[in-house]
């Protein structure tokens, strides 16, 4: 039964997809169609893998031990302009992207996988970056008696060289490496958490340019363990000493002086028994030498099973 039922939501996934291309036009010199036959076909093949690929997740708490977490999730970004310390310009980029993931908690340890593809009006879609994630718990407020919750970890990234040259893609450099330290806490009503408070600290490191930063502050609403819904801001500072410009070659955000905040809100619910869908949007706030004003959405499937 999660099987047929995670199938119709792909189904609807391509639908959205159909409905977006519509105003992206096409990825570079393929048509639109054959871009959304591919997707769908991967989409499928995907969601019967035996060994499925996995999420880069901040979040400072995990799932239940021992299941599973595969996720698959379809974006849609836009914008029309980039932000410059030389002069903001005019490049408009619209594109779309597949994530397929995987997650596993093991008491104190949680491990992760992820592939992505994309494509955008530079870029023919294709295979954007794969993350691996291992993480580990300091402290718990929920099954011990901490004050809040801490988790500690490292992503390593591997992109395509082709990805890295799109601005719209955010890659430092073919590879990367990310430490971060989550922190939150719950609050609890009626035997389940209500709200939470959390936020996410990491530093990044990539084989080209200069270190980053990434912050993450979030707060997430409970209504009786049914919808769930999120406020966050994104926040990321490049240490580079570099501008963008119109008329040099882009080869990654590695020795590029980037800034950016973007606030988003995410809202999820079941499905059935343990399955999520989830829709999200965040939109660009402030923009140094990165694309300005932003726009995207995401719509994500989750489908937990035990082991």
């Amino acid at each position: 039964m999660k099987q047929d039922l995670g199938v119709d939501l792909l189904r609807r996934f391509m639908l959205c997809g159909s409905m977006l291309s519509k105003f992206s036009g096409n990825f570079s010199d393929k048509k639109p169609e054959k871009i959304l036959v591919f997707m769908q076909a991967f989409l499928l093949a995907l969601f019967f893998l035996n060994s499925p690929v996995d999420a880069i997740e901040y979040l400072p708490w995990y799932p239940k031990e021992f299941q599973l977490q595969p996720e698959v999730t379809y974006g849609y970004q836009k914008y029309t302009r980039i932000a410059s310390n030389h002069k903001n310009f005019h490049k408009p980029s619209y594109g779309s992207s597949l994530t397929r993931s995987t997650g596993i908690a093991y008491y104190d340890w949680y491990a992760s996988l992820d592939a992505k593809l994309s494509g955008s009006t530079k870029r023919s879609f294709g295979y954007e970056r794969i993350n691996l994630e291992v993480r580990y718990q300091l402290l718990d407020d929920v099954a011990a008696v901490d004050p809040v919750s801490v988790i500690a970890g490292v992503t390593l990234t591997g992109g395509s060289k082709k990805a890295l040259r799109d601005m719209s893609v955010f890659l430092h450099g073919r590879f990367e490496v990310e430490m971060h330290v989550a922190i939150g806490k719950e609050i609890e009503k009626n035997s389940h958490w209500s709200h939470r408070f959390w936020a996410v600290g990491a530093l990044g490191l990539a084989d080209v340019g200069s270190p980053w930063v990434h912050c993450k502050v979030q707060w997430d609403k409970n209504f009786e363990e049914v919808k769930r819904f999120s406020l966050f801001f994104d926040i990321l500072y490049g240490f580079g000493g570099k501008a963008l410009s119109k008329n040099q070659h882009f080869r990654g955000y590695g020795p590029i002086a980037h800034r950016s905040i973007d606030i988003g809100a995410l809202f999820s619910f079941p499905i059935k028994d343990d399955i999520r869908f989830s829709l999200s949007a965040k939109y660009r706030l402030l923009a140094k030498n990165f694309p300005m004003q932003a726009l995207s959405f995401y719509a994500q499937v989750l489908v937990p099973f035990g082991l």
